[in-house]
């Protein structure tokens, strides 16, 4: 009996130690990610599926393309990014992007966010933008997003620049401006239309009018010094596949034209 005892607790023991080998070793890879809030609701909604199919674990900075810039330019290491199209081209020139893993992802129209179930207006025209603009208490936005600047220039060539300086609220960077919407501080957002319906709790108002649009667009890269290249590389060629198609549409964004957007 007792080495009938031995022989079993022997067999026991080498059984889980041939199971604890191949644990080790199957840990998932690790890809550091600097994305920008403009496709977060994209990877938020395929993230799960991918980590389990590819055996990864993205471990995701989350921010505006400009801070990202900065954060990659000041040594941050990293697997791959997204972020806008002068972003990713100038961090190529830099040498810190690979230009052979250039990868067009998909754009998002600019609009107006409000909260889900309020008053809807027209905004489809210069001005009745205008007016929806000039009888709101507040509209926010990001202090240094990838639209900033064409929300500026908009309330510009509108010519209510002035009368707007009380009402804008700029967020800082790393947020999601129509979060401050959802929970009632701010009455509009603009934003682009994934980073509207991100948020539980604000819909669009309605799109930008055509000659305001300048949609945001985001394009992938690997890191010149990616731990883990193949892996990343792997990972925006999936963003960029017809299998996340109906993601992309769903998040309120749309694929580029086949030719590179710079």
């Amino acid at each position: 009996m007792t080495r009938l005892l031995t022989t079993t607790v022997l067999a026991i023991v080498a059984g889980l130690a041939s199971q604890a080998i191949p644990a080790a070793q199957s840990q998932p890879t690790t890809l550091h990610l600097i994305i920008s809030n403009g496709i977060r609701t994209v990877l938020e909604r395929v993230i799960p599926e991918y980590e389990k199919s590819a055996k990864v674990h993205l471990d995701i900075e989350w921010g505006a393309s400009n801070v990202h810039k900065r954060t990659i330019e000041g040594g941050k290491a990293f697997d791959a990014t997204i972020v806008t199209p002068v972003v990713i081209d100038d961090l190529i020139k830099q040498g810190l992007v690979v230009a052979a893993s250039r990868t067009d992802i998909a754009k998002s129209d600019l609009a107006i966010g409000m909260h889900s179930g309020g008053a809807k207006s027209d905004v489809s025209t210069p001005d009745k933008l205008k007016a929806r603009l000039l009888a709101a208490k507040t509209v926010t936005y990001a202090r240094e997003g990838a639209a900033t600047g064409t929300f500026n220039q908009m309330m510009a060539t509108l010519g209510i620049t002035d009368a707007m300086k009380a009402k804008i609220v700029l967020q800082p960077p790393g947020t999601m401006p129509a979060d401050t919407v959802a929970e009632g501080q701010n009455e509009l957002v603009f934003a682009p239309v994934s980073e509207i319906i991100a948020v539980k709790n604000v819909e669009v108002l309605g799109h930008f009018p055509q000659q305001f649009q300048s949609p945001v667009v985001m394009i992938g890269g690997v890191s010149a010094k990616a731990e883990h290249a193949d892996a990343a590389k792997a990972l925006l060629a999936y963003l960029a596949s017809s299998k996340v198609d109906g993601v992309v549409k769903s998040s309120g964004m749309e694929r580029l034209a086949a030719a590179h957007s710079h």
